[in-house]
């Protein structure tokens, strides 16, 4: 990630650091299509022999692949944090300031905040991610492209639920959510229901509306 300038904190008890994150790129678009990208996915029945999902075993726990102190919760906080970006001298990011795509509301308190898989885990576990070598799943369920800071009740409320299921609250998000759900769904060549895939091009023909 981007290193960002850091300026001590004075009469904060432990080190505890502020970093500028105004020049953070967010919410990366696809380069493809979308109406495309969908029908090019398989319309195939989840496989058969997956292992049960089981989240610590299979996906781990975040990483911090870049060997900076910082584990993906932190660095998606970072990515997305607009204002003053508070940091424990542990690497735990505390304050700073977000706008919610799910909800539309503002947080600085990184507590109320929880790191959403856009396209679930579990919901990518049965639709062929079971299939991946370790390494790939422990890529995967720290991919950056597929995870936002959103509001912790909305996380709990979504769940592992697929987009034909479940859709963010704020209709204003309703076209970059599905979106990036295809997006994801390409990159890793995920499966896709028919359920889903009729979801999605209806919700993209809106759209384009």
């Amino acid at each position: 990630m981007r290193k960002l300038a850091v300026i001590a904190a004075i009469g904060l008890a432990g080190a505890i650091y502020y970093y500028n994150n105004h020049n953070a790129v967010k919410n990366p678009e696809p380069e493809k299509p979308q109406i495309v990208a969908i029908n090019a996915l398989p319309a195939i029945d989840p496989p058969n022999n997956c292992p049960k999902y089981n989240r610590l075993e299979q996906y781990g726990q975040w990483v911090d692949a870049d060997g900076d102190c910082m584990e993906t919760r932190a660095e998606v906080l970072q990515a997305y944090n607009d204002g003053e970006l508070v940091v424990s001298k542990n690497c735990k990011v505390l304050t700073g300031h977000w706008l919610d795509p799910y909800s539309n509301q503002n947080f600085n308190d990184a507590k109320d905040l929880q790191i959403d898989h856009l396209v679930p885990l579990k919901h990518a576990h049965q639709m062929g991610a079971c299939l991946w070598e370790h390494k790939k799943q422990v890529a995967f369920a720290n991919d950056i492209e597929n995870l936002l800071p959103v509001y912790g009740k909305l996380n709990q409320e979504k769940s592992d639920k697929p987009i034909d299921i479940w859709l963010p609250p704020n209709p204003n998000y309703t076209c970059d959510y599905t979106k990036k759900w295809v997006h994801i769904k390409e990159k890793y060549q995920l499966a896709s229901t028919e359920s889903e895939r009729s979801k999605v091009n209806s919700l993209l023909g809106e759209c384009q509306k």
